[in-house]
């Protein structure tokens, strides 16, 4: 069974947090949706957190004050309590799986990351893909991209960019001891309009990222949960 796993750590008192996120209350409401998504597909929804939430399956776990560095620190704990073997997907809370996810794995790779033309952070970090078996490379990866994290918003993804650098459009490439595959956005972490939800490319996963998360319900409706 593949885990769809995001990490919640609100952070109302980092400076970094407080102006770039909704209520948390809302954000829950995303992670409902994206749980009912997994369910759809026959997936496992966790969340690695160092809060009780009653209505999800928490993985909890202690993490750092600082946002950035507390995402990275929660997904290195999802891989540490994972069992190695199904498929593992690192997901933001404000994704919806839209396909059976079994089909964006195949052989070779331990890490998929998505890429895009971006400088400062050409990796999205929104989806991230771990093949079984991979846990002993993807904790080196990830470890490696906990020393390189900064406290400003944004500073795991950089963190995570930078430890796959260089960054290419696809293929596979070792990085951190573990063998990378590079994967196009539009079909492994799909980004919809800012004004719309179309999207072509029939995406395993879209991510309703920055000011798009009000299109999150209307799509999971129209397109997953029907």
């Amino acid at each position: 069974m593949i885990d769809v796993i995001p990490v919640w750590a609100p952070r109302p008192n980092d400076r970094a947090v407080r102006s770039a996120t909704l209520e948390m209350a809302k954000y829950l409401q995303l992670m409902d949706l994206q749980r009912r998504s997994c369910e759809r597909f026959g997936h496992r929804h966790r969340v690695v957190s160092d809060q009780d939430l009653p209505a999800f399956d928490v993985i909890k776990a202690e993490l750092p004050e600082k946002f950035s560095f507390a995402m990275v620190a929660g997904q290195i704990a999802a891989l540490e309590q994972w069992d190695n073997k199904d498929h593992l997907v690192l997901a933001d809370c404000d994704v919806v799986i839209a396909r059976d996810l079994a089909g964006a794995f195949g052989d070779g790779f331990d890490i998929g990351l998505t890429s895009r033309i971006e400088p400062d952070s050409p990796i999205n970090n929104g989806v991230m893909y771990v093949s079984a078996g991979a846990r002993e490379a993807a904790l080196k990866f990830f470890r490696a991209a906990y020393e390189l994290c900064q406290g400003h918003w944004g500073g795991d993804q950089q963190a995570v960019s930078k430890a796959a650098a260089p960054v290419h459009e696809n293929g596979d490439w070792m990085r951190q001891g573990a063998r990378i595959r590079f994967l196009p956005c539009k079909r492994f972490n799909m980004t919809p309009g800012v004004n719309g939800i179309a999207g072509k490319g029939n995406p395993f996963a879209v991510h309703f990222k920055g000011k798009r998360k009000h299109q999150m319900q209307a799509f999971a409706d129209a397109f997953v949960l029907r």
